[in-house]
């Protein structure tokens, strides 16, 4: 064992005095081995490259996510799942023909029937839809039978009509009809 004076003067490394700053030996960096600091920023290191590689998948994944969304317009073709959406893709005219029914009152005035009425379901595409394919197929008689079997008393006939819209005049709120095609007209069963 080292004597105090000999320890004074640094030749015993595991020497604290009590009055000096305790410094560490040269291999040692706070309270860990030089080796086991590399270790440390060797997995830092690698840490960091996982990291890299990571968001590169991310890139990697949108790209392919966005050339995915992108293809069919630049294929101009339309296929399931991807889809150039041609119903948004393209500009609407100015006029939209609309199939449906409408009633007449015993004034002769022509009043609105519910969706209901019409094709019992409350959304209207699903109305439209029947009317449409009705008058197409030449059905608009029966349907205008079917119809008139659901509307109110004050309901005198019912008609099966296809009319064209200005739809800038709809939009903003003013009267919009431009012609009123009828298919097939019939009265309640009563």
């Amino acid at each position: 064992m080292a004597t105090p004076e000999a320890q004074a003067e640094g030749q015993n490394p595991a020497y604290k005095p009590a009055h000096r700053h305790h410094r560490p030996r040269p291999g040692l960096i706070a309270g860990r081995h030089e080796r086991g600091h590399e270790q440390i920023r060797v997995v830092q290191t690698s840490v960091m490259v996982g990291m890299i590689a990571c968001m590169r998948w991310r890139w990697v994944i949108t790209l392919v996510v966005l050339a995915a969304v992108v293809s069919p317009a630049l294929r101009n073709r339309d296929s399931v799942p991807l889809s150039i959406y041609p119903m948004y893709a393209t500009a609407r005219g100015d006029v939209a023909v609309l199939g449906t029914a409408v009633g007449i009152d015993d004034r002769g005035a022509t009043r609105r029937l519910s969706m209901d009425s019409i094709a019992r379901s409350e959304d209207p595409l699903i109305a439209e839809s029947l009317v449409r394919t009705a008058i197409q197929n030449g059905g608009a008689d029966a349907l205008c039978r079917e119809i008139a079997s659901r509307v109110g008393d004050e309901i005198t006939e019912v008609e099966v009509v296809e009319e064209r819209h200005d739809l800038e005049r709809y939009a903003a709120g003013d009267p919009s009809l431009i012609r009123r095609r009828v298919h097939a007209t019939c009265e309640p069963a009563g």
